[in-house]
């Protein structure tokens, strides 16, 4: 998900098509050599039962990218650019990292000003605003 609404879609299911596009182009280039011999072998069954995994990875994989309309026309995606799809909400990871060094941060001071605090011995804040008021912790009027 992007910082501002993204045009692009939901970033998870985005994000997760852009994983699966990536793997299905590695799997067609992975698998492509061994494709290619076992149609020279004119799809021998002999071949095709050696290498039946890498067969079953390649004709899935041609047939998603058929389906969404590369052929022999069209070329298919790189890896790189397939990577570039998702980088437009990578903005909100660089400002929820700073965000959590700035908590961290923040938590850190709050625990020595609180240490400070016992050291010197003043009290904190909402119990010397309730002192001012002339109450203690019961709630009843000093007097």
């Amino acid at each position: 998900m992007c910082v501002e609404r993204c045009p692009h879609g939901s970033g998870r299911g985005k994000r997760r098509e852009s994983y699966l596009s990536t793997s299905r182009i590695f799997n067609l280039k992975k698998t492509r050599e061994i494709y290619n011999r076992y149609v020279k072998s004119k799809r021998s069954e002999k071949f095709y039962e050696e290498h039946r995994a890498e067969i079953a990875l390649h004709q899935a994989a041609k047939a998603h990218f058929d389906s969404l309309g590369y052929g022999k026309d069209k070329k298919l995606p790189t890896i790189a650019r397939s990577n570039r799809s998702t980088q437009h909400c990578s903005p909100k990871k660089k400002l929820s990292s700073g965000y959590h060094e700035v908590k961290a941060t923040s938590r850190e001071l709050l625990v020595a000003k609180n240490n400070a605090d016992k050291i010197l011995g003043v009290k904190p804040e909402s119990q010397s605003r309730d002192a001012s008021r002339g109450q203690n912790r019961s709630g009843t009027r000093e007097g």
